[in-house]
């Protein structure tokens, strides 16, 4: 069977199928190989389990591809959300700091203090409808 024993090509390959079963999906979300878990995130069929093994994922490749889906969406669990907005990669950071609806703006100012700099500093600072207290301390990080 290609899931289990086929090479990473295959592999790949299978797995951005967009109509394969949620399940090989998920089970390809815990590859060992990296061409493979990449198929997963780019893969539109995805279900929701897979993107949250793949937001965990070492690679700041895939947390990118996880980030940049996820960015807009209101159904992803808040600790996943915290994670990427907190990520050391500021493109996987950037887009759920700009966008992410889950952030409210405690959870922001206390990103913004915690020594914010950056692009992700930046992407904060083009969040729409940016409230005037996150903005000054977005100032307040005196960064060009």
């Amino acid at each position: 069977m290609i899931a289990a024993k086929g090479s990473v090509s295959a592999r790949a390959e299978l797995a951005g199928h967009e109509d394969l079963e949620p399940e090989f999906l998920y089970f390809f979300a815990q590859d060992k190989d990296p061409k493979v878990r990449r198929a997963v995130a780019e893969n539109d069929g995805s279900p929701l389990q897979a993107d949250l093994i793949l937001a965990q994922d070492q690679l700041p490749s895939i947390r990118i591809i996880i980030a940049d889906e996820i960015k807009h969406l209101d159904n992803i669990p808040k600790r996943i959300i915290k994670r990427l907005a907190r990520d050391a990669e500021e493109a996987v950071a950037g887009p759920i700091l700009e966008y992410s609806p889950l952030l409210n703006d405690e959870q922001l100012m206390q990103i913004v203090t915690s020594g914010l700099r950056g692009g992700a500093l930046e992407a904060v600072a083009r969040r729409h409808n940016l409230a005037a207290e996150i903005a000054e301390a977005v100032v307040a990080q005196d960064e060009d």
